[in-house]
């Protein structure tokens, strides 16, 4: 797979509030609202209210660095649509596709540090899709436990009892999207382990 810089808090927020910013401009600017002449409107309008796409999935595990296969698996794990807010038993909540935890919105959290807001999280398919991507590439750096998919499990839990059950789902999904991506997206770099008896699951 290509490699790609992670991009930094910082960098993330401004990214991210930029996108938002140009997306809100753009359906504006459709609805026949009057809005800053120096935006730019030709881009497609990638993180507006609207679910994610394949596509839009795809671009942002390329920019984050991580599998597309495994953070289509991700979604598929998590069982998530464009909107969601479903309350834990701990009383926080999953928000969209991807499930985001709002743990991660909490003082001190990167997603609160960088001001990127939980209501975009929820009701912005591919900015969902691309947060998911951030965090999934920060628990493949951290490596934290045994193998590759112990590492990708980390997004919804790292607590070893949680995290093999997610495991298991996530593998079986993650190669399930990489058999399906070989054929309809053959241009995409997917994660394939060396052996499945190589590593934990």
């Amino acid at each position: 797979m290509i490699r790609h810089r992670l991009l930094t808090n910082a960098a993330l927020a401004l990214a991210l509030a930029g996108a938002v910013a140009h997306a809100d401009a753009v359906q504006n600017q459709q609805a026949g609202i009057e809005t800053d002449g120096n935006a730019t409107y030709g881009q497609k309008n990638a993180y507006g209210h609207h679910p994610a796409t394949i596509e839009c999935v795809i671009d942002a595990a390329n920019r984050q660095g991580v599998p597309p296969n495994v953070l289509l698996g991700i979604a598929s794990s998590e069982m998530g649509a464009n909107g969601d807010r479903l309350t834990n038993t701990n009383k926080s909540q999953d928000l969209g596709h991807f499930g985001i935890n709002t743990i991660h919105f909490e003082p001190g959290e990167p997603l609160a540090e960088a001001g990127i807001r939980p209501e975009d999280v929820a009701t912005r398919g591919c900015y969902n899709a691309e947060v998911a991507a951030w965090l999934l590439r920060k628990h493949l750096n951290r490596k934290r436990g045994e193998g590759f998919w112990t590492w990708a499990a980390n997004y919804h839990s790292t607590t070893p009892k949680n995290n093999a059950i997610y495991r298991k789902k996530l593998i079986r999904y993650s190669e399930q999207w990489g058999r399906w991506l070989k054929y309809r997206y053959p241009q995409v770099s997917i994660y394939q382990p060396p052996s499945s008896k190589g590593e934990q699951q």
